[in-house]
């Protein structure tokens, strides 16, 4: 996941600069996070049953990169406006 939220902000990055469209914001992957809790369920548990360090970590950081995906959508609007408002202003 983290490697197409990278992609996507670098795509957006590339549409602000006019180098190509502003992307489509990702679609949330559900069955990711039912994978992720899977396997942090079954693999990351310390000796008594607990969540490992190493496990709450991992989930703290899927939280962090579905929180920036979720930005995507307000952010790819404000960025299409924009890029709406230049094209106008360019051809005044």
């Amino acid at each position: 996941m983290a490697e197409r939220v990278f992609r996507w902000y670098e795509s957006l990055a590339e549409g602000l600069e006019g180098e190509g469209p502003v992307p489509e914001p990702l679609e949330s992957d559900r069955e990711r996070n039912a994978r992720l809790v899977e396997a942090v369920r079954r693999d990351l548990r310390d000796a008594d049953g607990r969540a490992a360090g190493t496990g709450i970590r991992i989930i703290w950081t899927g939280d962090h990169l579905e929180a920036v995906r979720r930005l995507q959508s307000p952010i790819a609007a404000a960025a299409g406006h924009a890029d709406a408002r230049v094209a106008v202003m360019g051809s005044v």
